[in-house]
């Protein structure tokens, strides 16, 4: 068969329903440079992937920390979570996908006095990371510290989890606002 162009603007199978297969094993499909393929109304398979599991929590009131106490935090509200992999009662992030995600976490320590340390940790299976702390030493009384932190975790699929922990050293127990969330980065 001679090699040509079919010009059509639809393409269905002749039953309205199944499967239409464009070249065969071994062949590449070239969408020339300046076309647009539209999968916006589609059912997508294969095709790039998404950033899932994912979630977003966040306080809804003050968590009050200790002094000089690593204090593991509990984020009891969910903004999304696509494969309840975040639990709210113990602020744990558990995946049951394997790959490697963006874990971060923002927060804010409520008064503190000068001179003080606040540090904020994101630790994988409890273990403390100093690639994914954030510290911050307060400079004048009265002072909120904004805390950020962010780090790419490696999960086996099962047991490894992360959550968020945070220190000070400011003196009574300190109120903590803040969020913590999470995506699998596709092909890493």
């Amino acid at each position: 068969m001679a090699n040509g162009t079919l010009k059509v603007s639809n393409i269905e199978t002749s039953s309205g329903s199944g499967t239409i297969t464009i070249g065969q094993s071994g062949e590449t499909i070239t969408i020339p440079s300046g076309a647009t393929i539209n999968l916006s109304n589609a059912t997508q398979t294969g095709v790039g992937g998404e950033n899932t599991p994912a979630f977003h929590a966040k306080t809804t009131s003050d968590i009050s920390v200790a002094n000089t106490t690593n204090t593991e935090l509990v984020f009891p509200s969910e903004d999304f979570d696509t494969a309840s992999a975040y639990d709210t009662s113990n602020g744990r992030f558990t995946p049951q996908t394997a790959g490697k995600y963006l874990i971060v976490s923002c927060i804010v320590i409520k008064v503190l006095q000068d001179g003080s340390e606040a540090m904020l940790q994101i630790r994988k299976n409890g273990a403390f990371n100093d690639n994914s702390a954030q510290k911050d030493l307060v400079g004048k009384n009265n002072y909120n510290a904004n805390l950020s932190a962010s780090t790419i975790v490696e999960f086996n699929g099962s047991s490894d989890y992360v959550s968020i922990f945070c220190y000070h050293d400011g003196g009574a127990n300190k109120n903590v606002q803040g969020s913590f969330g999470a995506f699998k980065i596709i092909g890493a």
